[in-house]
């Protein structure tokens, strides 16, 4: 059922870029964008859309930050409860993998992924847009759950003193 919810709120995501950039609506999406916003909020809250998309952003740059020297996998996890976010750090795979087989049975409370560095690197090189748009996407997001919100992104506007 947790995917299914995760699949419709980017179903739903998506369709509020399409209305946004005059495109074609997302075959499932709801005709009336007002109601498109309103299951927008109510999938939010339930998958905690925001917190997980910040909190993910947080926790793969503070694995990159390791560097090359230290170990090669990391095990990130993500507690509902506290908000907080716990990277641990293997030299072996086999090593991770067990931590994160016993963390998935035992801690229903937290998202746990296992991820190796170089690995990450690499969906950087092939999703760029993924990763530069992520907080632009949540920035989106936060703006449609709080009709009030005013982005805390700063925007590099200096190419506007050369533009002739």
């Amino acid at each position: 059922m947790g995917r299914a919810i995760t699949r419709r709120f980017f179903e739903c995501m998506s369709t509020e870029f399409a209305y946004e950039e005059n495109q074609q609506l997302v075959p499932t999406a709801n005709a009336d964008k007002e109601e498109n916003r309103k299951e927008i909020r109510e999938l939010s809250r339930r998958i905690k859309a925001v917190s997980v998309l910040e909190t993910n952003t947080r926790a793969i740059k503070r694995a990159e930050s390791y560097g090359a020297t230290h170990a090669r996998y990391f095990l990130l996890q993500f507690d509902y409860a506290t908000k907080e976010v716990s990277v641990e750090p293997f030299f072996a795979y086999s090593d991770g993998a067990s931590k994160y087989i016993s963390e998935e049975r035992n801690n229903q409370g937290k998202n746990t992924v296992l991820v190796e560095v170089n690995k990450v690197a690499e969906l950087k090189a092939a999703f760029p847009n993924y990763f530069l748009d992520a907080g632009v996407f949540t920035e989106k997001l936060k703006a449609i759950l709080m009709p009030n919100y005013r982005t805390s992104q700063a925007y590099d506007l200096s190419w506007l003193s050369r533009y002739r």
